[in-house]
């Protein structure tokens, strides 16, 4: 499965790579230096296996069902912090729902408010690596393909994360969802609180 082909073929019982040569195209066409290649493993519906890397920084993110995740080698884990209050928050705007976009800001300025601070970097394999990464303590993106989260969401997990869409459930490998991920119970209850459902 992937960005560049038909994968109306696919049959997710069984295994299933999921691919994004580049995610964060816009990032790239403009020369911004945040982009990644994102390549997930989905066995019968699940995602077991992840590898993300970002060229620019040289660094590879990888993880595997049961087995921990690792930056370039080294075992990473989720922030400590207990609470939103005590974390940085990424955030995508969805460009290509622009009909969102008074939801999405409205979205973004009471995170603002709750959190230490927000950033918007236009690559979701990126700000979802950097929650595995402890770097932010959470993340919110409406409306992503598999592609661009199936390899992070196992790393974000294997790091003591959690990775649901906006009704608190695990995302489908087999189409697209809304994407919350947080370090904890805590902090995914508090962003599930802000960020609401919309159709």
């Amino acid at each position: 499965m992937g960005e560049e082909k038909n994968n109306d073929e696919i049959d997710f019982s069984g295994l299933v790579w999921i691919l994004d040569p580049v995610d964060g195209t816009a990032n790239l066409v403009h020369d911004l230096n945040a982009s990644a290649i994102s390549l997930g493993f989905c066995d019968n519906g699940k995602n077991v296996l992840g590898v993300v890397y970002n060229p620019f920084t040289d660094e590879l993110f990888t993880a595997k069902k049961g087995e921990g995740a690792f930056l370039n080698g080294k075992p990473i884990h989720v922030t400590s912090a207990p609470d939103l209050a005590h974390v940085m928050v990424a955030g995508g705007t969805s460009a290509n729902h622009r009909q969102m976009t008074d939801w999405t800001f409205d979205c973004l300025k009471e995170l603002f408010n709750r959190s230490e601070d927000i950033r918007l970097i236009g690559s979701a394999a990126i700000i979802l690596t950097d929650v595995a990464a402890g770097r932010f303590g959470a993340i919110f993106q409406r409306y992503l393909m598999p592609w661009d989260y199936a390899a992070s969401q196992i790393i974000i997990e294997e790091a003591g994360g959690l990775v649901r869409d906006y009704y608190g459930n695990e995302p489908p490998c087999d189409r697209p969802s809304s994407i919350i991920a947080a370090a904890n119970e805590t902090i995914m209850r508090e962003m599930l609180e802000i960020i609401k459902p919309v159709e």
